[in-house]
């Protein structure tokens, strides 16, 4: 027997061809999920809020054991801190219902998917990386980040 949820499956898997557009996807619904969980908080709803985060901590999980950290770059390295980092204040939210944790979540995924964003772009032939926002520790730019990679995607 067949799961139900293949079907769905099935149909993306077609309408995305690519594994960058698939990353841009996950990053898409992590996002969507932060927005429904900061709804559970500012609604109380404490069901929302776990099941939404959830989800986020549960696509940015699958993403950093996605990473290749056989190629052992600093950017490898430095995006799995990003993830980890999201999710710890993913966490923190959820047990505090602490909106901070939330936006400081929200803008770390945002800048990284703006990073990726431009990192498709690029390996897509479409246009150069126009990021020139420092990375936290200064070692990289997140388009020196971009363009490695173009390389790695």
């Amino acid at each position: 027997m067949i799961p139900s949820g293949y079907g769905r499956y099935a149909k993306a898997a077609v309408a995305v061809e690519k594994k960058e557009d698939i990353l841009l996807l996950l990053l898409d619904a992590a996002s969507m999920d932060l927005k429904k969980a900061r709804m559970g908080i500012e609604d109380n709803n404490p069901k929302v809020k776990g099941e939404s985060i959830s989800r986020a901590i549960s696509i940015l999980t699958e993403l950093d054991c996605a990473l290749d950290h056989g190629i052992g770059t600093d950017m490898t390295e430095n995006l799995s801190r990003l993830y980890h980092f999201v999710m710890d204040r993913l966490t923190f939210a959820n047990l505090k219902n602490d909106l901070t944790a939330m936006d400081e979540a929200d803008q770390v995924l945002d800048q990284v998917h703006d990073a990726f964003k431009e990192a498709v772009k690029t390996y897509k032939g479409d246009q150069r990386p126009e990021s020139t926002t420092s990375y936290e520790n200064g070692e990289d730019t997140f388009s020196q980040m971009t363009g490695k990679l173009s390389v790695a995607v």
